[in-house]
């Protein structure tokens, strides 16, 4: 759009509190392109020529950015102001309802001259175009379409930034996410979007209100954003004070916007982001121990070149606002740009990251594979050495036995050496249980008589005599045969073991008909060896201190409750004046 203004002057009031008239006898400081004065308590008066050859008619004159607070346009003639526009007020001000701020005036050819008189707390930063009324929508079109490809970007980097952080719930991945939701949110505000679609739902001091404090948590949100990315990178201290000092100013910018101080804080937060862009290439260059990291997620000749575009667009978007430099139409927009640039390169960093650890991932399964066959391989050796050795143990503690009773006969040393045998017997058979559990134990479950399975284990007992056996009901049960042997077998001989000797043991199964499961209880006295710790009892190798005297594995009541469960039952135990009870609930 061709642009009427032919001539731009400013002048300052750092009192903020002179008049049209009085402005008008000061002298203005010719100004080459848009006003930039920074952060500042004065007022500032800009005064416009309009084309000498623009034969009258209305014309638009339109101002950005949005978040500028009070503008007021004044005209020969007219010591008062047409109207005030800003964030501040009402987008029924405006000439027409657009993303900018605008004037339609009816242009007289005598006066081609204007005054606009701008007081805000946000940077001093302002462009003012007038344009032939009729060109109006065409450009209000054009500034849509742009503001709209600008937001779409945006949200697609939002929707990205969500993928990552559902995937992976990292704190890094959730302040990305946050980052880019506040980021959609300020180019919102910043566009003039929100003001536009919520008229008479959003007043405009909370419009106003919720973009600064909206511009606080945004650039909190980079800031937070690489500091936990550089923890990766265990930066030098130095270095992670600086960054986490800027943090902090940041905040503090934001408690002192809430308290009052507004331009003060915006003017801190502005100079943050100045300050944050170079330390974060101080930091990609000098702040990381480059030789002590193996595999870093980004080279660091990669992260130099992405922390320097971030500080060339860090150096555009805040040195015009703050004053520091002469700015251009193209100043307004670079915070867009900063955002979009900035979303792609932590888009960047983060995908790395997910890269990375995928590779870390898959190389630690390779390796956990490679440990898991070379376990298997050890542990199929060492069952082939376990066979071995049971086997050729059992051979000779038979020997021994029959040796001992040929030569001994049934005297009080054969006895001994028998029982002996026996427990040793004992042993080897429980090891060679658990090993089997941790290889893996087969089973297939059939129908067996629960009368005939329970006398079976009863009758192998050298002490059988010792077991007083009710309440067992003539029925069928769907189980292993073989581990339900073995659970009665070893909880019958452990039992009998630590007994006192000559005591019965109570053995008492429930199978109601109403009900898909059976009961066991096994009951007998505290013998020699007290009660076990109702905590340990099932722990593998536990044995209590007392029961060292008697020879055993402590694998018995393991055994016990790893096959229980594996039949898909449970085993408890309680100890009521001094009785031990095991209860097995087994399914039928």
């Amino acid at each position: 759009m061709a642009d009427l203004i032919v001539e731009r002057a400013f002048y300052e009031d750092r009192t903020a509190s002179l008049n049209f008239e009085q402005v008008r006898e000061q002298d203005f400081v010719p100004l080459h392109n848009l006003l930039n004065q920074g952060y500042s308590d004065s007022a500032f008066w800009v005064r416009i020529k309009v084309d000498d050859t623009f034969q009258g008619g209305k014309i638009a004159i339109k101002i950005i950015p949005t978040y500028l607070d009070e503008i007021g346009l004044y005209s020969e003639g007219r010591p008062e102001p047409w109207r005030l526009v800003g964030d501040r007020y009402p987008l029924a001000n405006n000439g027409i309802k657009a993303l900018g701020h605008n004037f339609i005036v009816d242009h007289r050819i005598e006066s081609p001259y204007y005054w606009l008189r701008l007081k805000t707390v946000s940077t001093n930063l302002m462009d003012i175009e007038a344009i032939p009324h009729e060109l109006l929508y065409e450009s209000s079109v054009v500034e849509y379409i742009f503001s709209a490809m600008l937001l779409g970007v945006l949200g697609i980097f939002l929707l990205m930034s969500l993928g990552y952080f559902v995937a992976s719930r990292e704190v890094i991945n959730g302040v990305f996410f946050l980052k880019q939701l506040l980021a959609l949110l300020h180019a919102s505000l910043f566009l003039g979007y929100v003001r536009l679609l919520t008229p008479g739902m959003l007043s405009p001091e909370v419009v106003d209100a919720l973009f600064s404090y909206c511009v606080f948590a945004t650039t909190f949100s980079v800031g937070l954003f690489y500091a936990l990315f550089f923890k990766e990178y265990k930066i030098r201290a130095w270095a992670n004070l600086l960054l986490w000092l800027c943090l902090l100013f940041i905040v503090l910018a934001g408690l002192m916007f809430a308290v009052g101080h507004r331009a003060l804080a915006l003017n801190i937060n502005m100079m943050a982001i100045a300050v944050l862009s170079p330390l974060l290439v101080l930091i990609a260059i000098w702040g990381i121990p480059w030789r002590a990291i193996d595999k870093p997620v980004i080279s660091r000749r990669a992260l130099i070149g992405i922390q320097s575009a971030n500080f060339v667009t860090g150096f555009l978007h805040s040195m015009p606002s703050l004053g520091a430099v002469t700015g251009t139409k193209f100043s307004i927009y670079v915070v867009m740009l900063h955002a979009i640039i900035s979303s792609i390169f932590m888009l960047m960093i983060v995908r790395f990251r997910a890269r990375n650890q995928e590779q870390q991932r898959l190389a630690e399964l390779a390796m956990h594979a490679g440990r898991a066959e070379q376990e298997k391989q050890q542990r199929e050796k060492q069952a082939q050495f376990m066979a071995m050795l049971t086997h050729e143990l059992k051979t000779s503690l038979a020997l021994i036995r029959f040796a001992a009773r040929n030569a001994l006969g049934r005297s009080q040393p054969a006895v001994r050496i028998e029982q002996a045998v026996d427990d040793m017997n004992s042993v080897i058979e429980r090891c060679q249980q658990a090993d089997k559990l941790e290889r893996g134990w087969s089973f297939e479950k059939k129908k067996h008589s629960l009368v005939a399975l329970v006398q079976e284990c009863v009758d192998r007992l050298d002490n059988k005599e010792r077991v007083q056996v009710s309440g067992i009901p003539d029925m069928t049960i769907f189980t292993d045969g073989a581990l339900f042997r073995i659970i009665l077998n070893n909880l019958l001989e452990n039992a009998l073991k630590y007994s006192p000797p000559g005591d019965p043991v109570v053995l008492q199964v429930m199978a109601p008909a109403s009900s898909p499961q059976m009961l066991l209880k096994l009951m007998n006295r505290v013998g020699h060896a007290g009660a076990p710790d109702k905590a340990r009892v099932f722990e593998k190798y536990y044995r209590s201190d007392l029961a060292q005297t008697t020879t055993g594995s402590g694998l018995g009541l393991y055994i016990v409750r790893a096959l229980t469960q594996l039949l898909g039952g449970q085993v408890d135990f309680a100890h009521e004046d001094e009785t031990v009870i095991f209860s097995i609930t087994l399914p039928l």
